[in-house]
């Protein structure tokens, strides 16, 4: 009866044995199914970071860009401004020249209207000069 009862309890112990070898190849499995699945994560994580750095790279590019064009904005508007500053100035002077022609304009008149009344008073002393007789 002892015979039996270690029989039994090594047919137990076998059975007992088996399941868990097979408890820890199914473990073993998962554990590496777990790895596989965490060497694609790493990878895909890496694709990530490599897309991440790009786009970070190329933000910089963007406000590199960005902030060039802005200078070349303010360029253009700088000369804009002393274009316009220079065009009031030539139009004050053009102004200035158009006033001082009307001005001589009126002296020339004024000078002519004098001419005349000399031209004038010159006959009319050579008339009276020519009463005198020497």
């Amino acid at each position: 009866m002892v015979a039996d009862e270690v029989r039994k309890l090594a047919e137990r112990t076998t059975k007992a044995t088996e399941e868990i070898s097979g408890m820890i190849e199914a473990v073993q499995r998962s554990a590496q199914v777990a790895v596989a699945a965490m060497g694609a994560s790493v990878a895909e994580v890496n694709d990530g970071v490599s897309l991440a750095k790009q786009a970070g790279e190329t933000i910089v590019r963007i406000k590199d860009d960005a902030t060039h064009v802005v200078d070349v904005v303010n360029n253009i508007a700088a000369s804009l401004d002393e274009q316009c500053a220079a065009n009031d100035s030539l139009s004050d002077q053009v102004e200035t020249v158009a006033q001082m022609t009307e001005t001589n304009a009126q002296a020339t008149v004024n000078t002519a209207a004098e001419a005349e009344k000399l031209k004038e008073l010159a006959g009319h002393m050579q008339k009276t000069m020519g009463q005198f007789k020497i």
